[in-house]
C-alpha cells in the first residue's frame, strides 16, 4: 500500500515520499486508485461487496436492430480479515479508467471512504478491437456499465466526495494538494 507520487523530479519525489511516510503514522489510510485491487477492498467491509452492473450486448441482426443486453460477470467479493477500520481516503481523477473505475464504483456505492480529487474517466468496460491496414487498431467499449443503482456510468464516471484540483501555486511550492486534502479527510 504505497501511494504513487504525482511529480516527476527527484527532489519533488523525495518530498512527496516524506509526506507520504508521514501519512502512514496517522490513524487513517490514503490510497491512490492506480494501485487499488479488489482483493484489498475485501478488507474494508464486513459484508459482501458487488461491482457495478456489467451488461454485454447481444447483437443478432444488422444495425443493432432488436439489440439486447445480458447482465453477467460482475465481481462478488467476500469480506476478508483483518478488517481495516481506520478512516480511508481514495485519491482519484480522470486517469482512473476501466479497472480502477470498477474498484471506485464499489468504494462509491458502499461508502468505503472519502473520494478525493476529480471525476474518474467515465469509460468502463471490456474493449473490442481489430487491426486496420497500416498497422492501426480501432477499439471501443464492448459492454454497457451501469452504476449499482442502474444509473449511467459512461461519460459520468465516479464523482469525488471531496473535489480537489491541482494549482500552479501548489505545484510551484512542491505541494501535493490531492494528498494533503486526503490526509485532512482521514484526520477529521
Amino acid at each position: 500500500m504505497y501511494p504513487t507520487c504525482r511529480t516527476r523530479t527527484s527532489s519533488r519525489r523525495s518530498c512527496c515520499s516524506r509526506k507520504r511516510m508521514e501519512l502512514f503514522l496517522t490513524s487513517g489510510v490514503t490510497l491512490p486508485t492506480s494501485n487499488l485491487q479488489p482483493s484489498f477492498l475485501t478488507h474494508l467491509s464486513d459484508t459482501f461487496l458487488k461491482s457495478a452492473q456489467w451488461h454485454f450486448p447481444i447483437v443478432l441482426l444488422p444495425d443493432r436492430t432488436d439489440m439486447q443486453f445480458e447482465r453477467r460477470g460482475e465481481w462478488l467479493l467476500p469480506p476478508t480479515k483483518p478488517f481495516l477500520a481506520a478512516k480511508k481516503a481514495f485519491i482519484t481523477d480522470g486517469r482512473a479508467i476501466s479497472y480502477a473505475e470498477s474498484c471506485m464504483g464499489i468504494v462509491e456505492f458502499y461508502k468505503l471512504g472519502a473520494m478525493v480529487g476529480g471525476p474518474t474517466a467515465g469509460t468502463n468496460g471490456n474493449t473490442n478491437s481489430f487491426p486496420l491496414p497500416g498497422g492501426y487498431f480501432i477499439s471501443w467499449t464492448g459492454m454497457k456499465v451501469l452504476k449499482h443503482d442502474g444509473s449511467r456510468h459512461h461519460g459520468v464516471g465516479i464523482l469525488p466526495t471531496i473535489p480537489v484540483s491541482r494549482t500552479r501555486a501548489g505545484v510551484a511550492a512542491g505541494h501535493d494538494e490531492f494528498l494533503e486534502r486526503a490526509v485532512l479527510a482521514v484526520k477529521n
